[in-house]
């Protein structure tokens, strides 16, 4: 959801710009919140149209600083600007100095020692006099914050009309930071607000809380109880007022004013029963619908429905509980256009694997060009091509560097007829071993290896060419098949050169051996009787040179064999390599097949955002319609995929990632139009299913208040909760809901409609968890301190005070050994506090609400009869003779009490009456001597 603009629809002027707004988190879940919240406006926002308009503040007793991978980016909030750490509270110092903490000491004085005395540095422990205690130490700090944030967001308006400020304070109710802080932060910019002069009409403070249930699986023994006096504390501020509190700072704060224009209340159980999974949706959840209200510019004057909730905001139930609770909740109609661009591509690339690169041989050679050739064929050329046919293999390898055949030509030199017949053996036979050594053994085998490593090359071009084109025409399939056809024809040329390498081997042994005979009878013909010597030498010469010749050319016909069984080694090894790369490219292929067909059933970036309802208009249906009509023949991307002598086969060493990248970005090009398709768009391609209006209707059906009622503590059942709808549209002034949504929001996001419904007008009492939250609050009620509000803490020594003389007054009783504390109201029953003294003492400290109403009823009963009315029948009380020695030490301690509350009334009398006399202050010290129980 992107760049929320306005609040109307107003297609005749533009839409108006953010209104001024400072979004406060408290505590570990407002910073949550305000992360996510910051990572929607930074996507859905320019940097331009916040400048000055848009503040983040966070205050957090934890140190640690969170961040956020969203939209391909880590966001976290600025360290010191945005992100305030609260904590390094030094608790135990502050306790042991705690004369000299003025302002600390009149808000938490009574409950101070119950505090552990440790070093506040991650977290408030669940303990809400301890978070406030941190915002008390760096108070001084986070007033400034507030202060220059307010200050800086209305110094942009004074040149531009009164705008008013949007403030959005947001933190659980649960915890120790957030829900002892909200209520001193939302006076305090209250305050601040009042320094503004008339700007702070058009002020709008917006509350929003997080109970219990939804942090489900995160265990601690103060979540419920702490709500709960969360939730009393606000009644208390918003029905009540009588907020004064004076600050470290000097600061005093003194309002009737209620601290929130509209509080919500969100929980991990939806009107509906349906649940949350876990806090993380329920943040995303509460930033969504923030970033839809700051787009709704809730609060601008006569604007829009927001302003129109004063009557059910200001009323109260009959036990005095407000109804100005609200919840929200979000549900959104989701077309990403570039999603589903994404997986038709991811189809059209499946076809081109099944149909094409991965296809059978018979299949994949049928319906192309050389359908008609079989892979015989194929064979065939790459053997006639390379020249590895055996005759012309041969042919070639025996050829000099000027291309003439190399023959073995061994004749008798014309010199030798001019040798004397005795020394010409010796001197032919020299000029034979010459021959071979030089001829056959350095000349012809140069050439020859010339040729073998040339024509090698020249054969293996050949073979990457024929498996380029083939791959590319038909696959990798026929390209394997190709491959192991070549394989069986190199193998059987391979197999008729060894048989001849072996047969030419036998023959070179005799032939040399022959010639060993030769060449001594030659050499003896030359050293025998001179008579006939001449035509010994001759018949010998000749027959010497005709064995020598046979030898040599069947010792070069070896080389060369030779040479071409290495060449077709070579080549064979070659090939088996392709076929090894075109098995392994095969195999990247079929991984990236299986990953492409999860992609061609995606049909969303995970947009779905946690906490938000959502239904996709890319169905199966709708993607395949789309594909069909913009998918290319698979011949035309294949073209464009494997142009410049590319093939299937370079992608041998390739990641099936950079594979499958490579096949989506030649399958893309084609549904450039699908990817940008709007959500509406869609909506208008499916309108014989459904009406725009019918999808309307759904959304405002599932965006569910995210709290669970009962609406039997309503009165009528509920019928007066108010409701809001707001329409997140890409674009309000062109837009199919034009006419059919009373408030408009521009998102500028093309890929969805999201709807905000808000159920307004409920007292807290009516959560469904109330009476079960109440009781676990009841238990630990005394146990651990709770209340961060003066008007809540009581001591144990104020309770027992109020208890005795509750007692004493008759609103407490005793019936055998059990008391009741018996209402003010007469028609209702009876409260058992416990079954003897010492259990009804307990039980009454644990009710912060009937120490209270106690409290009020004595200063009733001694306003209606008077001080020295009610000083005779305390005196009368704590003077009683009980026995002293046998009372006990629980009702000594309850007449002590009750004296303290005597001599306290005495002072106040005699401050009406005048300083007394000598005498009668000599009396009264002998009367208190005189009253030790």
């Amino acid at each position: 959801m992107n760049r929320p603009t306005a609040s109307r629809p107003s297609p005749s002027s533009p839409a108006p710009r953010l209104r001024p707004t400072l979004v406060i988190g408290l505590g570990g879940t407002g910073h949550r919140v305000v992360l996510r919240l910051k990572a929607l406006a930074e996507q859905g926002w320019e940097p331009e149209q916040t400048r000055g308009r848009l503040k983040f503040l966070v205050f957090d007793t934890s140190q640690e600083l969170l961040t956020l991978a969203y939209d391909g980016r880590t966001v976290a909030l600025e360290p010191g600007s945005e992100f305030i750490a609260i904590g390094e509270t030094p608790v135990a110092n502050i306790k042991r100095n705690l004369d000299r903490q003025t302002a600390i000491r009149e808000r938490l004085g009574r409950v101070m020692a119950s505090l552990p005395p440790v070093v506040l540095l991650n977290g408030a422990k669940q303990l809400r006099p301890l978070g406030l205690l941190a915002f008390l130490w760096r108070y001084a700090e986070v007033e400034r914050r507030l202060r220059d944030a307010i200050w800086e967001l209305a110094g942009r308006q004074q040149a531009e009309g009164r705008e008013g400020i949007n403030v959005f304070i947001v933190n659980s109710l649960v915890g120790g930071t957030g829900s002892s802080t909200y209520l001193d932060v939302a006076h305090l910019v209250r305050d601040l607000f009042d320094e503004l002069g008339a700007l702070a009409d058009f002020c709008y403070v917006t509350g929003v809380g997080v109970l219990p249930r939804a942090f489900h699986g995160i265990q601690g023994p103060n979540l419920v109880p702490n709500a709960v006096a969360s939730l009393k504390e606000l009644n208390h501020c918003m029905m009540r007022g009588g907020f004064t509190v004076r600050y470290p700072n000097g600061r005093v704060i003194t309002t009737l004013q209620p601290p929130f224009n509209i509080y919500y209340l969100v929980d991990g159980v939806d009107e509906r029963g349906h649940t949350w999974h876990g806090l993380n949706e329920v943040c995303w959840l509460v930033a969504e619908a923030l970033f839809l209200q700051m787009g709704s510019q809730v609060g601008r004057k006569q604007e829009n429905d927001f302003d129109n909730l004063d009557d059910v905001l200001v009323q109260q139930t009959e036990e005095g509980v407000g109804t100005f609770y609200g919840s929200f909740g979000l549900a959104s109609l989701l077309f990403s256009g570039p999603a589903v661009a994404r997986a038709c591509a991811a189809r059209h690339a499946i076809q081109l694997i099944e149909q094409h690169l991965l296809a059978p041989s018979t299949s994949a050679l049928a319906d192309r060009p050389a359908g008609s050739e079989a892979l015989d064929q194929w064979v065939d050329d790459f053997v006639e091509a390379a020249g590895v046919d055996l005759p012309r293999l041969t042919e070639r390898l025996a050829r000099d560097d000027q291309g003439l055949p190399l023959s073995v030509e061994l004749t008798v030199p014309g010199w030798a007829d001019r040798l004397p017949a005795r020394s010409a053996p010796a001197e032919l036979v020299r000029y034979v071993r010459d021959y071979e050594r030089i001829r056959l053994g350095t000349d012809f085998r140069r050439w020859l290896s010339q040729n073998e490593a040339l024509l090698a090359e020249e054969a293996e071009a050949t073979l990457t060419d024929h498996l380029t084109r083939l791959a590319r025409r038909a696959g990798l399939p026929p390209t394997e098949s190709f491959l192991k056809g070549v394989l069986h024809r190199l193998d059987e040329a391979a197999s008729r050169l060894s048989a001849r390498q072996a047969e030419r081997e036998g023959q070179q042994a005799e032939l040399s051996r022959e010639l060993a005979r030769l060449e001594t009878v030659f050499l003896q013909a030359g050293e025998g009787s001179f008579l006939g010597r001449s035509r010994r030498v001759a018949r010998a010469r000749q027959t010497y040179f005709a064995a020598a010749q046979r030898l040599f050319r069947l010792r070069w016909h070896l080389q060369v064999t030779a040479a071409a069984l290495a060449l077709l080694n070579r080549l064979s090894r070659a090939a088996r390599d392709h076929l090894a790369a075109c098995q392994e490219t095969a195999l990247r292929l079929k991984a990236v097949h299986r990953a492409l067909q999860e992609v061609a059933t995606r049909f969303d970036d995970g947009q779905a955002q946690a906490g938000v309802t959502t239904r996709s208009l890319a169905d199966e249906a709708l993607v395949a319609a789309l594909f069909r009509r913009h998918a290319p023949p698979p011949a035309d991307t294949l073209a464009t995929l494997f142009s410049d002598g590319a093939s299937p086969l370079d992608w041998q060493d390739a990641p099936p990632e950079r594979i499958q990248a490579a096949l989506l970005a030649a399958c893309r090009p084609p549904f450039a139009s699908v990817a940008a398709m709007s959500v509406e768009e869609a909506i208008a391609l499916r309108a014989e299913e459904a009406t725009p209006e019918g999808y309307y209707r759904w959304l405002m059906d599932q965006a569910t208040p995210s709290w669970n009622l009962d609406h039997t503590r309503l009165p009528d059942g509920g019928a007066n909760l108010q409701r809001l709808e707001v329409l997140g549209v890409p674009d309000e002034t062109n837009t199919l809901y034009r006419h059919h949504a009373t408030t408009l929001v521009s998102t500028n996001d093309r890929t969805r409609l999201i709807a905000f419904v808000a159920h307004i007008g409920a007292p807290h009492t009516a959560l469904q968890q109330w009476e079960g939250y109440q009781a676990t609050y009841e238990q630990a009620r005394g146990r651990v301190p709770l209340h961060v509000l003066p008007q809540f803490q009581t001591d144990g020594e104020q309770a027992r005070q109020a208890f005795a003389l509750g007692f004493l007054f008759g609103f407490i009783r005793s019936q055998g050994a059990a008391f009741d504390y018996v209402p003010a109201d007469r028609l209702e029953r009876p409260t058992r506090l416990g079954r003897d003294l010492d259990d009804a003492l307990r039980a009454f400290a644990r009710r912060d609400d009937l120490v209270q109403e106690t409290w009020e009823r004595v200063e009733q009963w001694v306003a209606s009869r008077g001080i020295e009315a009610t000083l005779r029948t305390l005196t009368a009380y704590y003077r009683a003779d009980d026995h002293h020695d046998l009372a006990d030490d629980l009702v000594l301690e309850l007449k002590r009490l009750v004296r303290a509350y005597a001599d306290r009334l005495r002072q106040i009398h005699q401050f009406a009456l005048g300083p007394p006399s000598p005498e009668a202050r000599e009396g009264w010290e002998q009367e208190g001597r005189q009253d030790e129980p």
